[in-house]
């Protein structure tokens, strides 16, 4: 058992808020029977001089072409905002969680984006799409983006889905929030209601976590939550796992783990420059991200077949659990391979 420290920054950028999506994590065709066509996962009041980041993991098992994204509604009818995207990388298809994410985490940007009053003579009436893409089979969607609110009042961060159509990014700025009687439809994947998957939707006020591991306690074992009076707690340590804010209201069904939290591993003993990475729950291949000697990268272990590498000048790398694998993983700092 380790205590980890959680903090508001893993590269020296402050992060407000760390908005994760995967629930429900099926989007099937009772979700887009609104008048807007579509649902919203989450709307996230914002706040001024701020950095978020949000990541959404999302299947269209609609039948129907949608658009899944994350964009700013300005719910102020004088004042018009604006905002910095800082990184961003969206990918589609099975598997692509640890694609998109050694992406997003590679990626440098500074596009900077005008979000115009919520009026009817404007297009999209106080909407603007930061990130999204347009898929029309059953397909994985994952995305994430760091931005920078500049100024503004009343903003909301959405991540929806609507159904494509002209206009479809008005229509994404008029969805409402996913309800508790959306909750009781059937999740066209399972078969059963929507409520009984897992969801971690909510905002992270905590985006890393970090440990460094004292001398002669080489091991790790992390990235799995347990249920405890209806929270997720963490199951091997002490500090690991929190719960977000603005979630949506599932019952609390478990948490597979910390999924796009940066995890930062130290090690003190000079010697120890040998890492071995392996997962515990299956033995079948895990892709995960990690920046090894100040390179990130994707990698793949399995429980038989583990992956290791050395550390130069240094005894700490970074970890990040994407959308797709499973927690569970252990990590040992070794003298030798």
């Amino acid at each position: 058992m380790v205590t980890f420290t959680k903090s508001k920054e893993y590269d020296g950028t402050p992060i407000e808020g760390f908005i994760y999506v995967n629930g429900m994590e099926n989007i099937g065709a009772n979700l887009l029977d609104s008048a807007a066509y579509g649902r919203a996962f989450t709307i996230i009041p914002l706040i001024v001089g701020k950095i978020y980041e949000c990541e959404f993991y999302e299947w269209n098992y609609s039948g129907q072409a949608v658009h899944i994204g994350v964009g700013i509604k300005n719910e102020s009818t004088t004042t018009p905002a604006s905002i910095t995207i800082l990184k961003k990388d969206v990918r589609t298809g099975s598997g692509c969680g640890p694609i998109m994410t050694t992406a997003f985490m590679q990626s440098n940007f500074n596009i900077p984006l005008n979000i115009p009053p919520r009026i009817t003579s404007n297009p999209t009436q106080g909407f603007t799409d930061l990130l999204s893409t347009l898929v029309s089979s059953t397909t994985l969607v994952n995305g994430r983006v760091r931005f920078k609110v500049n100024s503004g009042e009343k903003l909301f961060l959405k991540v929806y889905v609507v159904k494509d159509q002209p206009n479809w990014e008005k229509y994404a700025g008029w969805t409402n929030l996913i309800s508790a009687e959306d909750l009781k439809k059937i999740d066209p994947a399972t078969g059963q209601p929507y409520d009984k998957s897992l969801s971690q939707t909510g905002l992270y006020q905590h985006i890393r976590r970090h440990v460094d591991l004292p001398v002669g306690n080489n091991t790790v074992r992390f990235a799995m939550g347990k249920i405890e009076n209806n929270q997720v707690v963490d199951r091997y340590n002490i500090g690991e796992f929190e719960s977000p804010i603005y979630p949506l209201p599932f019952s609390n069904n478990g948490n597979l783990g910390n999924y796009g939290i940066v995890y930062t591993f130290y090690y003190p003993e000079a010697n120890a420059k040998y890492v071995t990475v392996t997962p515990q729950q299956v033995d079948i291949p895990q892709k995960y991200t990690l920046k090894i000697n100040g390179i990130w990268q994707t990698v793949t272990a399995s429980k038989s077949n583990p992956f290791s590498f050395e550390l130069i000048g240094g005894n700490s790398f970074w970890f990040v659990l994407p959308g797709g694998s499973y927690g569970d993983v252990e990590i040992s700092f070794k003298t030798t391979l």
